[in-house]
């Protein structure tokens, strides 16, 4: 059985081969072949031939054979895909019958050459190398030769088979880190033929089986005795149990045909840069290249492509090796490169007509030689254009000289056509009609009016809209506003005129922004704990999103003016990253906040009407947190946290009818906070709670994120940092940090809410309790203190301090004790 189907795939090579020589001698009785001019599908039967090399960019599949009954002659010649890391596919037969491919060079390819579900396909010479995944693969594809091919410097594998069976692979030079790979079912294949007395692909006498050596120098071949000299290893080659090579080839060949170098080129002289094809001609079966161009570059490819970039004559030299056998060939003086001629520039031009009436459009092209890098022209008229290739209106009757001027910045050519554009008089009635060379812009925005009335006009009014006019004949008129405009002429004759109007000709825009550059301000640069800080933002450009970074390491912000607090000292750097969805650019300012330790806060005075005062008897250690709490005031809560030991502390909230002149936004209440605490004392952080009706904030017209604390300072209001902390469906709440205490002003701030990103405000029925910071660790305990009426306030401390209503429960616990000492002593 073996030995038919080895017969039978003996005579389908030759019958491929006699198909493969008939097409090099152009004898193809069957069809003319068909010359291959770059990437092809091929769809119909046929003799197909490369006649030279090609090398581009080739990401998809160079040659895609779909057709049954074809023949595809490489000629020796190459296919590359020349970018930086393999990609492609040189060669892919698919689902086809009865297909030779023959003498081609695959390289560069992610895949050389695939044959997909093909059967009876022949690959004859095809060499694939320095491909990515695979040089060859047979998917799924049965009764298939591979006779005869290179397969070597794959970065993958070197032949991959996947399913199908009853393949023959022999008489192959394989050279790969991984020579054979299989996948899917694993079936039987041939990988010999019976020893027979022919030259084999190493130069020796007799073929069977295929050569099996690696880079490394330790495949099969390469370590395996022959030890009677036949050309064979001594043992057979083990792919897996039923793929066996029962005649691997020696790399030591007896009596081998001697290496004899010879080469040729496709050109050997002409103008830099020079593209040279190099082809091998060498005999003796030589396995490696190794070129010298004589202009300093080299390649190891058998049919290399080179480019010679300066002029000179240049040596070319070719070794061939075998194993341990060399021979180099030196061409001496072979190629001849000259410096390319300078481009002659000579002027040219023409036109598709050449007379017509007025107004008279003329499109002109430049079809000078030389490579010119400006024109001039002159239209006879007046007119003149630099452009390549202008158009331009002929507006009176005359007989017009054109010349075109052109130069590369060395030389320079000039053409003139006399009497060359002829206009005659409109024959057409009197009509007002007008272009202009733009219609929109931003301002102010300069508009270039080009009349182009026919039946012989002359006389012109323009209306420009803008209240300007004109009664030239071709204005230019500058628009100072921004707007949209109508555009009105009126022509005239010694018998009639016309009038034509254009409705929002021309829209002028604002001032083009310049170009996206990142820049901010701020209200101030140092100051102690906490600081607030009101960033600006000053970029230019048409910033769409803002990015700042406030260099503590603790947040960032997406608004355009965000406030930051600076709860700790240090020196802080600012960056700023905006975008406008296209470009992005960025400022950091290197230590721009300089933020020190705060100094003991002191009572502060003013106003009237009623007080609440808390007093906190006690210890309040570094790091406690204070919560006074009030109501009917506006805000529900002050929350203080010691930065060092506190022995007693004092806090007075205080509504008043009207505070410090200067605030001009709409205020919910205005507040007056004191504190006093004992000297020498520090405090971390003070932040106020408060809450407001959202019907309040609908009818100021303000939405959730437009609600701010002010503090007076230093004679001027400031607004604080504040944050939404919660929304009902009647109440909003907030919560903002002061570095001190003063007047305060709930009022409105545009945009200047800091609303959580990660945990958006819930809205539902209004809590009983008013939303707080986090509680203190420790257990506290509320005192009550009486209130004027201003509102009621209580006081939460972090150490449980003694309650007077508790000492009177204790005092009247003893007395009742006594009581019931003394009555018992009566009985």
């Amino acid at each position: 059985m073996m030995s038919m189907i080895i017969q039978r795939r003996w005579l389908h090579l030759v019958a491929s081969l006699v198909m493969v020589l008939c097409c090099c001698a152009g004898s193809a009785a069957a069809a003319e072949p068909v010359n291959i001019t770059g990437p092809i599908e091929i769809t119909e039967p046929g003799i197909y031939c490369l006649n030279n090399s090609f090398f581009g960019p080739y990401e998809g599949t160079f040659i895609t054979i779909k057709a049954d009954n074809v023949v595809l002659d490489g000629h020796g010649w190459m296919i590359k895909s020349n970018g930086s890391s393999p990609a492609g596919t040189g060669i892919l037969v698919d689902r086809a019958e009865n297909v030779t491919i023959a003498c081609i060079h695959l390289n560069n390819f992610e895949e050389g050459c695939v044959v997909k579900e093909g059967s009876a396909v022949t690959l004859w010479g095809v060499n694939p190398f320095n491909c990515g995944s695979l040089g060859i693969k047979l998917e799924g594809s049965s009764e298939c030769t591979v006779d005869s091919c290179r397969i070597t410097d794959n970065k993958g594998t070197g032949l991959e088979i996947s399913g199908g069976n009853l393949n023959l692979i022999t008489n192959n030079y394989f050279k790969n880190t991984k020579n054979v790979g299989f996948s899917g079912a694993i079936n039987t294949n041939f990988w010999n033929r019976t020893n027979t007395s022919k030259t084999n692909i190493l130069g020796g006498s007799f073929i069977g089986g295929n050569v099996w050596t690696t880079p490394d120098g330790d495949g099969w071949s390469d370590t395996h005795a022959d030890g009677n000299d036949d050309g064979f290893c001594d043992e057979s080659y083990t792919l897996n149990n039923v793929n066996v090579d029962f005649l691997p080839l020696s790399l030591d060949q007896p009596a081998p045909s001697p290496l004899e170098v010879a080469f040729e080129a496709d050109v050997t002289s002409g103008e830099a840069p020079l593209i040279v094809q190099f082809a091998d001609r060498s005999t003796g079966n030589p396995l490696e290249w190794e070129w010298d161009f004589g202009d300093g570059n080299i390649s190891t490819e058998q049919n290399p492509v080179h480019v010679y970039e300066t002029a000179g004559t240049y040596d070319v030299t070719l070794t061939i090796i075998r194993g341990e056998g060399t021979e180099t060939e030196t061409y001496p003086a072979y190629i001849e490169v000259e410096e390319p001629a300078p481009p002659t520039i000579k002027a040219n031009f023409t036109t598709e007509i050449t007379a017509g009436e007025a107004p008279f459009r003329v499109q002109f092209n430049d079809t000078s030689t030389g490579d010119p890098t400006t024109w001039t022209w002159d239209f006879g008229d007046g007119g003149n254009s630099s452009l390549e290739d202008p158009i331009h209106y002929y507006q009176k009757p005359g007989v017009y000289n054109v010349s075109l001027t052109v130069s590369d910045g060395t030389t320079s050519d000039t053409l003139l056509k006399a009497d060359y554009i002829d206009v005659a008089p409109s024959t057409l009635p009197l009509a007002a009609n007008f272009t202009a060379n733009e219609t929109s812009g931003a301002a102010p925005f300069v508009v270039e009016y080009l009349d182009l009335s026919v039946g012989n006009p002359t006389g012109w009014e323009w209306d420009f809209g803008d209240g300007e006019s004109s009664e030239l004949r071709n204005p230019v008129h500058a628009y100072q506003e921004t707007g949209t405009y109508n555009v009105t002429l009126t022509v005239s004759n010694s018998t009639t005129n016309s009038t034509l109007a254009r409705e929002d000709y021309v829209v002028v825009g604002g001032p083009v922004p310049g170009p996206l550059a990142a820049n901010f301000t701020v209200d101030v640069t140092s100051g102690r704990t906490p600081l607030t800080v009101h960033f600006k933002d000053a970029s230019t450009g048409n910033a769409t999103a803002w990015k700042w970074s406030f260099g503590d390491g603790a947040a960032t912000s997406s608004l355009q003016n965000p406030t930051y607090v600076y709860k700790k000292a240090g020196t802080y750097t600012v960056s700023l990253t905006v975008s406008d969805g296209a470009t992005n650019d960025t400022l950091t300012r290197t230590g721009y906040i300089k933020v020190t330790t705060a100094s003991s806060p002191r009572s502060s005075s003013g106003g009237g009407g009623g007080r609440s005062n808390v007093v906190v008897s006690g210890d309040l250690k570094s790091g406690d947190s204070k919560v006074f709490r009030f109501s009917g005031l506006g805000v529900s809560q002050i929350e203080i946290t010691a930065a060092d030991q506190i022995d007693g502390i004092r806090v007075s909230l205080e509504k008043i009818s009207r505070g410090p002149e200067g605030l001009d936004s709409p205020v919910y209440q205005y507040l007056l906070a004191n504190m006093t605490y004992a000297e020498g004392d520090t405090l971390d952080e003070i932040v106020f709670f408060f809450d407001l009706p959202r019907s309040w904030l609908e009818k100021q017209n303000l939405g959730v994120g437009d609600l701010v604390l002010w503090r007076y300072h230093n004679g001027a209001w400031r607004p604080l940092w504040t944050e939404l902390v919660k929304e009902t469906e009647t109440k909003v709440y907030y919560r903002a940090v002061t570095p001190g205490f003063s007047y305060f002003a709930i009022a409105a701030g545009e945009g200047m809410t800091v609303i959580p990103e990660k945990t958006a405000p819930e809205v539902g029925a209004d809590a009983e309790e008013t939303p707080t910071s986090e509680e203190p660790v420790e257990t506290t305990v509320t005192e009550t203190v009486s209130s004027e009426p201003s509102g009621n306030a209580t006081e939460t401390g972090t150490t449980p301090q003694p309650s007077s209503l508790g000492l009177v429960a204790v005092l009247a616990a003893l007395v009742g004790v006594v009581f019931v000492v003394l009555m018992v002593r009566r009985r």
